[in-house]
């Protein structure tokens, strides 16, 4: 018995082999947390492309004067295109923006232009025409008075930690009134409408 006990405390001062083991543990975490850096990363740079792509699109299209056109909208969401890059909104994002008037009986959709995408989002105000529409922080609406509403949606492609913390789809909006004039609506100048 007294001869196992000497092993044991033998075995106890040999410390060679320790760093090698300790490295065996603490590699993996000191990867895993390398990569979800780089995760967390990728999904706070888009969500800033995204939340500054609305705010632009609805500041756009709230300044235009003399009213809208289909030809001018058009070419603005053809423009947020190119301003998501290096993200492709044709295959995994949509912008939509929605114009919103305040009626007696609630707020109103009064016209909505989407992206061309291959990508199925809609909007979470509802569609051209829906009523009692909630804007989003509860933003009230006189009668007659309009609302410019641009949401952007993308689906966040995912790395490998985000499977788990992080949500599939990063969806930003902003809201602004109208500068000069009501764009209430949009002339048809011959140009294709982009309807959702």
């Amino acid at each position: 018995m007294r001869r196992c006990f000497e092993k044991l405390a033998g075995l106890c001062r040999k410390n060679q082999g320790s760093v090698l083991v300790e490295t065996a543990f603490v590699v993996p975490i000191l990867i895993f947390l390398v990569i979800a850096g780089f995760d967390v990363t990728q999904f706070v740079v888009a969500n800033q492309k995204m939340n500054r792509l609305a705010a632009t699109m609805a500041d756009l299209i709230s300044r235009s004067d003399g009213g809208l056109n289909e030809a001018v909208v058009s070419d603005l969401l053809l423009a947020a295109d190119f301003a998501a890059a290096p993200y492709d909104l044709k295959t995994s994002g949509r912008v939509i923006v929605s114009a919103v008037q305040g009626t007696n009986g609630g707020n109103q959709i009064v016209w909505q232009r989407c992206s061309v995408s291959s990508y199925g989002a809609t909007s979470m105000l509802g569609n051209t025409g829906k009523r009692n529409v909630k804007l989003p922080g509860n933003l009230p609406l006189d009668p007659g008075e309009i609302s410019i509403v641009s949401e952007t949606v993308l689906k966040f492609d995912k790395v490998f930690v985000s499977q788990i913390v992080m949500p599939a789809e990063i969806r930003q909006f902003a809201i602004f009134r109208p500068r000069l004039g009501a764009l209430n609506t949009i002339t048809a100048d011959g140009t294709q409408a982009k309807t959702c």
